[in-house]
């Protein structure tokens, strides 16, 4: 049996991963020259980025990630580095109040009791629903009873309004949810901050090596399993019979796939471009077309020369300089008062890498966009030079030490995502989960076609992993995966 799966992201891997431990011959295609582009990072100057696996949640013994990882046989070829027990994210508020974000729930709840003894009984009271909902990013989580929980269609902001009014205590819950989901308080579905946002509450760390080795080990599990990768080289077409069957792809440079199942990873509006005109209908195009996506992010990556204790093991958080919590991840705020997460990714004997990220839209950016992917209009190069001065001038609220010992290496930009990454708009974490939006579903309505990826239950590693695992149930049977699962689990 053939099993053809459309990029090599996180979730593509994983479903690649999957279909391979059950027996099928496996072809990921991957339109980049390299698996994840993204994710895996970059070097520059001799300094390793990391770009999207540098905080990660889950992998505690028994954690949702953990789990995946040990089953696909990944996890025993990583180093799992965990942040500090005692200051894994360091929140730095406008007024100079810094909070140190813990490990654990109840190390969590006594942090924020001792900054804000007011809140005590509201801050118990909303840490007690996240802890009972956290699990629920874990694929052998009882889906129909979170779908009918009283919570189920509650927003973040409606549930901590109820327990909470101090609004650094808001901003303090719920600044992960920005940084990593791209969500205000007003669009994060409880639920949905529970599960993914409840795991970094639990534990927090990276990988040695971070996104860079992560894939390596999965592309090594998938070379194991007789698997294969074709690099540069994205799918022109899918091949759709008279049954409304996929039955394969043809590739950019005209060579054919067959497949008996076909995976598709990308983002959902992506979707029209390969496939047959009249393949779907109407309505469910234009739903594709019309899914909001979420903010986007400028990064900055340079070194220093200088270690800065602030991130060893830990990371910088610089909270919005505003009063509405609806107006944090907007593009209408100066960069100087736009929210800042600052991680490092490793030291050598020339200094330590670290990088930037805020959010940014498309719409700032758009206007350098020339006609094809990568072409920029003139300006484009000093305007992101500017932004990125302006990003670090920022930074050193918290950091001072930048001022003096950060050299910048390289800027990107929503262009950036959107050429690399095949984003569209740039989206920094695709399709938005919000509770305005119905997200899409692994089900599609082409036979032997199904589709994967953060879409269909959430950004990050551990939602495009779940994503794959949800997929592959689909193929597969839940029941029989689960308990795979569970058996595999160390």
């Amino acid at each position: 049996m053939q099993c053809v799966v459309i990029g090599s992201g996180c979730a593509g891997l994983t479903s690649a991963l999957i279909m391979a431990k059950n027996g099928y011959n496996v072809t990921v295609v991957e339109k980049s020259v390299r698996t994840a582009p993204l994710l895996q990072g970059f070097e520059r100057k001799g300094f390793y980025f990391d770009t999207g696996v540098h905080c990660l949640s889950g992998l505690d013994a028994g954690g949702p990630l953990r789990s995946l990882l040990e089953y696909l046989n990944v996890y025993e070829k990583l180093t799992y580095l965990p942040f500090s027990k005692d200051n894994s994210f360091a929140v730095h508020f406008p007024d100079g109040l810094v909070w140190q974000m813990p490990q654990g729930y109840d190390a969590l709840q006594t942090s924020l009791v001792a900054l804000f003894p007011q809140e005590e009984k509201g801050i118990k009271a909303f840490l007690q629903e996240v802890r009972a909902l956290s699990h629920t990013y874990q694929y052998n989580a009882d889906f129909q009873a979170i779908a009918t929980h009283p919570l189920a269609s509650k927003s973040f902001k409606d549930v901590v309004e109820q327990f909470i009014s101090e609004p650094q205590v808001k901003m303090c819950l719920g600044i992960l949810s920005n940084l990593f989901c791209g969500l205000l308080e007003s669009e994060a579905p409880f639920v949905f901050f529970a599960s993914s946002i409840g795991t970094y509450f639990r534990s927090s760390g990276t990988f040695k090596g971070g996104g860079r080795a992560l894939f390596e080990a999965m592309q090594a599990e998938l070379t194991n399993l007789d698997g294969r990768i074709v690099y540069n080289n994205g799918v022109a077409d899918v091949i759709v019979d008279d049954n409304r069957q996929a039955t394969g792809v043809v590739l950019d440079d005209g060579s054919y796939l067959s497949s008996d199942m076909l995976i598709a990873t990308c983002h959902p509006a992506c979707l029209s471009d390969i496939l047959p005109e009249a393949s779907l209908r109407r309505v469910r195009k234009t739903y594709y077309q019309e899914l909001e996506s979420t903010t986007s992010l400028l990064g900055v990556y340079g070194y220093t020369t200088k270690p800065i204790e602030e991130l060893v093991q830990s990371n910088v958080i610089i909270a919005s300089d505003t009063a509405s919590a609806d107006d944090v991840l907007s593009a209408e705020l100066p960069i100087a008062k736009r929210q800042m997460l600052i991680t490092s990714s490793e030291t050598t004997k020339h200094g330590t890498s670290i990088s930037l990220f805020t959010p940014a839209a498309y719409t700032e950016w758009a206007r350098f966009e020339g006609k094809k992917p990568h072409q920029r209009i003139n300006g484009y190069v000093e305007k992101k030079h500017a932004v990125a001065a302006e990003i670090v001038l920022a930074a050193t609220r918290a950091l001072p030490e930048l001022k003096d010992y950060f050299s910048i290496v390289s800027v990107t930009t929503p262009l950036t995502i959107k050429d690399y990454c095949n984003a569209p708009y740039g989206a920094g974490y695709g399709v938005k989960h919000s509770v305005n939006q119905l997200p899409p579903t692994a089900a599609f309505p082409i036979k032997n076609m199904l589709l994967s990826g953060q879409a269909i239950v959430g950004p990050g590693i551990l939602g495009a992993m779940t994503a794959g695992f949800v997929t592959c149930g689909d193929i597969l049977g839940h029941t029989h995966l689960q308990s795979e699962i569970k058996n595999a689990v160390k």
